[in-house]
């Protein structure tokens, strides 16, 4: 996989994995996360952010993040620690549209978006 295959892509959370309990995305707005250029944006459904990212073959680090901070109407809900999880992304790994990424104690797992117009 190139360094780059990430770039000018949006992907969309389906779940994140924490000590192999899983955690479906949920409401009408899903969290997702778009690479272009070094930079990636981030939407957990509530809140937006973004910063830049470093990638290697299986090497990932984000940051730092801004972002918003509006108030979450389900403060109890997994996705609302997605910026969180982030920033702690060590390594990244893509299987056709599904991409992972993986933090100590747990992952997060994305779909790649319709309005991407990289593919497999």
């Amino acid at each position: 996989m190139a360094p780059d295959e990430l770039s000018e892509s949006t992907w969309i959370l389906e779940y994140i994995n924490l000590a192999g309990v899983s955690y479906m995305a949920a409401g009408d707005d899903p969290p997702e996360i778009t690479f272009s250029e070094g930079r990636l944006t981030a939407d957990d459904g509530v809140n937006r952010g973004g910063g830049g990212y470093e990638m290697g073959e299986t090497e990932f680090s984000a940051g730092p993040i801004a972002k918003t901070r509006v108030a979450y109407p389900d403060p109890k809900r997994e996705e609302n620690r997605l910026f969180e999880h982030l920033g702690e992304v060590r390594s990244w790994m893509r299987h056709g549209d599904m991409l992972h990424l993986v933090f100590p104690g747990g992952e997060m797992v994305y779909c790649l978006g319709e309005e991407s117009d990289r593919t497999a």
